[in-house]
């Protein structure tokens, strides 16, 4: 992402016109801060948990030297990878942590354009907090785009499936969601194997979660025969954020669609639909259409450890994360 990119360009330089250290740097090797951690313990497959942290099979000499850097790993994600590793035996070598970089990450749920809470705003709508999206207080989607727009844009076969090992965090999301709410929505979640998934049904079967609210408007339209917008869409990618979304989404009453495209496509709809999207800051990829975050009670961190989200996630720390191979720099020049 364009932030973390900007992190690594700016240690690159620092490393090679200061330090006087030969350095090259990708960035697409890892795609999320979890990934970034596999990555520098030098993981054959970052984004597959299960070749890193759960593959008995491997040990430290299965794993590749390179790279040896990475940057803006946030604390919420990163560091609990990092334990994993820290904790487990087979691993002589420990991945290392460089340090806070001195700024803050925030994630959340965004309304993707500035325009669509001054309209709200007209018909006295709140848009940027979680209560003004109540679908209670009055139909939500008509500032929103018909997801169905979105389904003919980029073809729902492009759609993430909602039990892709690649979407984890929206797995994650579903057995906490049933932890706390299987009694009043029973419907939102369903077991394959043992394991809890998010229950994607009609009419984007296998694709989109919908929340309860939506799937009740939906049942309506069509028992009347109605067409029309039903629900919000969501728009997020590789799971993103839906550890904590799918909850709020029940406890607000929001009438909202969820779904995953792949990192271009998920770019490109936030972009070129109203919706609501995930997002983080100090990103820019969404700076012109002047994204709005909604609005939540402050975190309450007990809750969390118990994986209750009624409150959104506080800012957190963006580390640098270093492989514990790394050649020691400190007689190469004066920095």
């Amino acid at each position: 992402w364009v932030s973390s990119e900007l992190t690594a360009e700016v240690l690159n330089v620092i490393l090679r016109e200061v330090m006087g250290v030969n350095t090259t740097y990708e960035t697409e090797i890892a795609t999320s801060s979890a990934h970034g951690v596999r990555a520098v313990m030098g993981c054959p497959h970052p984004l597959d948990p299960l070749t890193c942290e759960e593959d008995a099979a491997l040990n430290a000499s299965s794993f590749l030297l390179a790279p040896h850097v990475a940057t803006e790993v946030w604390a919420i994600y990163g560091d609990g990878i990092f334990d994993k590793f820290s904790a487990n035996p087979r691993f002589e070598q420990k991945p290392i942590k460089g340090g806070v970089l001195g700024y803050k990450g925030r994630e959340g749920t965004f309304v993707s354009r500035s325009d669509i809470i001054s309209e709200a705003k007209e018909q006295n709508r709140v848009l940027q907090w979680f209560e003004g999206l109540n679908d209670r207080l009055g139909d939500t989607t008509v500032f929103m785009d018909d997801i169905q727009a979105i389904v003919d844009r980029f073809g729902l076969e492009n759609f993430t499936d909602c039990n892709s090992p690649s979407v984890s965090y929206m797995q994650d999301g579903a057995a906490a969601f049933k932890k706390w709410f299987e009694a009043e929505d029973p419907d939102a979640f369903e077991e394959i194997d043992g394991k809890i998934y998010p229950k994607c049904g009609e009419p984007f079967a296998g694709k989109v979660w919908t929340s309860k609210r939506a799937r009740e408007r939906y049942n309506q339209q069509q028992l009347d025969g109605t067409t029309g917008k039903w629900c919000i869409p969501f728009v997020t990618s590789s799971g993103y954020g839906t550890t904590h979304f799918l909850q709020q989404m029940h406890i607000w009453n929001i009438s909202a669609c969820v779904f995953n495209l792949n990192w271009g496509d998920y770019v490109l709809a936030g972009k070129e639909f109203r919706a609501l999207e995930y997002w983080w800051w100090p990103d820019t990829t969404f700076d012109a259409q002047g994204p709005v975050g909604v609005i939540g009670l402050p975190q309450d961190q007990i809750q969390h450890s118990e994986e209750y989200y009624l409150t959104p996630v506080d800012a957190t720390d963006c580390n640098l994360y270093a492989n514990p191979l790394l050649p020691d720099v400190d007689d190469v020049g004066d920095p």
